[in-house]
């Protein structure tokens, strides 16, 4: 995904296997995306506004692969 529209429409979604995301989004931006998403991978891209990884926890039921 590449804007902000096409992640808003990610709640809509029931599952979602693998993200690449490449948009430049901070650790709550993500955390609200990404909140009650099933979600098994996710790759970021543009990444220089994260400060940590605590948005992590909204996914951390069903991610099992993470790249920085």
């Amino acid at each position: 995904m590449s804007d902000r529209k096409q992640l808003r429409a990610l709640r809509h979604l029931p599952s979602v296997f693998a993200l690449s995301l490449r948009l430049d989004l901070s650790d709550a931006e993500l955390g609200a995306a990404l909140r009650d998403t099933r979600l098994e991978g996710l790759f970021l891209r543009k990444t220089s506004r994260l400060a940590g990884l605590s948005f992590l926890s909204t996914v951390a039921g069903s991610l099992s692969v993470l790249d920085l």
